[in-house]
């Protein structure tokens, strides 16, 4: 079955859903009544008498691909780690468009807000488990995530490959100056192209590759509550989920607060031992070039408040 090629609304979803043959495949959670609601144009949620659930729908066989993949790193990363991650699956049925759905994990994002009423206790408790998901997954050896992912194990080609994040650097940082022309004045450009000199200096080192989550921030986690108060259950959104340089695993948790992100570096070496030493500066440039990043798509207030998020970061961490 190939991906979808058309668009589909909610009605078309429920229809897919409640078929006998799909119902089936899903084990027969999709009878009764269904509400289906639409996230995106090619992503729903499903709320019924067994949960809550994402649908996805591939837009090509590209996005095929990868959901496939993300299937086969769950598998592979469940049992693995302490938090709880989605159990996605991917449906291929004869006559009918494939998607991948799993069970929504209940929670709320980690918003700097939240993060900044935390107790004490549940202030450890969250940099602790967070500073464990990064351990527990990058303890992952290279040879095993390059058989859930489907990659030839060769180091040094997948050092050039995924050395420094793909979305910067080169081409996309000459099609992110074009879209920030007209939206930066003459400092912040001037500050932009000082990071795409700091970004383009970085050397590729193949000692701190590792498997990580490669998207992890804090509307990709699942906040629960108990008698501490907030406390992160899950997390989501394995699609980026890949070999990646490690210090561009853990630089948007700044996107919550530059203070977890410390915090959780420190909790994370001392878990490690001290077996890679995490350099700052490093983690510091990937996340100045992903703000400029994230402000060719924003305009109006979501853009000034990028800004002010950068702006911020500059006065307080002049690194490099």
């Amino acid at each position: 079955m190939t991906a979808l090629a058309t668009t589909l609304c909610e009605t078309n979803v429920l229809e897919i859903l409640l078929s006998p043959e799909v119902n089936r495949s899903l084990g027969g959670w999709a009878g009764g009544e269904l509400h289906v609601s639409r996230l995106s144009q090619k992503v729903f949620q499903v709320s019924g008498s067994s949960g809550d659930f994402i649908i996805r729908f591939p837009n090509g066989e590209m996005e095929r691909s990868r959901l496939k993949r993300e299937e086969n790193v769950v598998k592979g990363v469940k049992g693995h780690v302490s938090l709880l991650i989605p159990d996605t699956r991917v449906l291929e049925i004869e006559g009918f468009p494939a998607f991948a759905v799993h069970p929504i994990i209940p929670g709320k994002p980690l918003t700097s807000e939240i993060y900044e009423s935390l107790s004490a206790e549940a202030h450890n408790r969250l940099i602790m488990d967070l500073a464990n998901f990064f351990y527990e997954t990058h303890s992952t050896s290279l040879a095993t995530a390059c058989e859930w992912l489907g990659f030839q194990e060769d180091k040094e080609e997948l050092t050039a490959t995924y050395g420094k994040p793909g979305w910067f650097g080169g081409e996309a940082s000459v099609a992110i100056r074009t879209g920030l022309a007209t939206i930066l004045n003459t400092q912040e450009m001037k500050l932009f192209d000082e990071v795409v000199n700091l970004f383009e200096a970085l050397p590729l080192e193949p000692g701190y590759m590792v498997f990580g989550h490669g998207d992890l921030h804090g509307y990709n986690m699942a906040i629960g509550e108990d008698i501490l108060g907030p406390k992160l259950i899950g997390v989501f959104d394995l699609g980026c989920t890949g070999i990646l340089d490690i210090h561009e695993d853990f630089f948007r948790l700044s996107l919550v607060s530059e203070d977890l992100l410390e915090r959780v570096i420190e909790k994370y070496q001392d878990l490690t031992n001290q077996r890679r030493t995490l350099r700052r500066e490093r983690i510091a440039i990937y996340y100045r070039a992903f703000l400029f990043y994230l402000m060719c798509e924003l305009q109006g207030g979501d853009l000034n408040h990028l800004k002010k998020m950068l702006q911020r970061h500059m006065e307080r961490k002049q690194l490099v």
